[in-house]
């Protein structure tokens, strides 16, 4: 989701315990994917690069810029 106070993308995995930032959409799902492996390990959860992961765009009114 875009969080518009820090005007950064974040994602959030619950399943994995992952949660993280970037400047852009495309920067996040990296992010994510760079990180993903590691902190799974360091929960005890099995992941690999052949994961399947969905991402999805969250938004709601309060994201919204009126012009």
């Amino acid at each position: 989701m875009f969080d518009p106070e820090c005007g950064m993308w974040v994602a959030i995995c619950d399943a994995l315990c992952v949660v993280t930032e970037a400047p852009s959409y495309e920067a996040v799902t990296a992010r994510f994917w760079e990180i993903a492996p590691e902190v799974a390990q360091g929960n005890g959860i099995a992941f690999d690069g052949h994961a399947r992961i969905e991402f999805r765009h969250i938004e709601d009114a309060s994201t919204r810029i009126a012009l």
